[in-house]
């Protein structure tokens, strides 16, 4: 009976002991607490297999390009380069609508989707002349995230040959809204309506005076964005 007594006290005193000493908060594993106390540009994952609670989209070898893509933001400076190809309507009525085609290179960075510089080759339809704009270039939607529209502005000379040999130089500027087609991590493809100027002035040579208006009009380019 004294035995019976002796157990059953010491089994309360441990019960009681228990009850005295504080839980033990449950342990988070390893990955885990790498991803809770870090910003995620800063994550580096192990190799796979990974845990179940690292999100899908960090799981690729490209996940940082895929971050990227999935936040909406691009938080570095890159090279970037493109092409696009249009026409122009004359509004001066001087018959030099033409047909458009154009390279530019340059950099992004943040709300600047674009910034650089570009050549540029337009081709007369009603005649021989040609111009060639060289100008620097920025394309822009005001904030670092994807958007539907953005600007686009150009400025530079216009080197312009004409009937007769003649060639000279002026003004070039052009502006317009951008509609994006479609969009990926590392390129873009877009339509572009806008407005297009270009300085001439009077040209006299030893036979005859050439009275060269101003040329303006409207434009629209399709491009791509690399």
């Amino acid at each position: 009976m004294k035995r019976i007594l002796a157990s059953i006290a010491l089994l309360a005193a441990a019960v009681a002991a228990g009850a005295q000493s504080p839980a033990q908060a449950p342990e988070i594993p390893q990955q885990q607490q790498l991803i809770i106390g870090a910003e995620l540009e800063d994550v580096v994952l192990p190799d796979e297999p990974l845990p179940p609670f690292v999100p899908e989209y960090m799981r690729s070898p490209q996940k940082k390009a895929v971050r990227q893509q999935h936040s909406g933001a691009d938080h570095g400076v890159r090279f970037a380069w493109g092409a696009n190809a249009g026409a122009g309507i004359d509004l001066s009525g001087s018959e030099m609508s033409c047909v458009e085609l154009a390279v530019s290179v340059g950099m992004r960075w943040k709300a600047l989707k674009f910034f650089g510089l570009g050549l540029q080759a337009d081709i007369m339809v009603s005649n021989s002349c040609r111009s060639y704009p060289i100008y620097a270039q920025v394309r822009t939607n005001f904030h670092e995230g994807p958007s539907l529209l953005f600007w686009d502005v150009r400025g530079g000379l216009s080197i312009n040959y004409l009937e007769e040999n003649l060639k000279q130089t002026g003004a070039y500027f052009s502006t317009g809204v951008g509609v994006v087609l479609a969009s990926g991590a590392r390129y873009s493809s877009h339509l572009i309506f806008g407005y297009e100027f270009r300085s001439r002035s009077p040209i006299e040579t030893e036979t005859a005076l050439y009275d060269l208006k101003n040329l303006h009009g409207i434009t629209a380019r399709l491009g791509v964005t690399f």
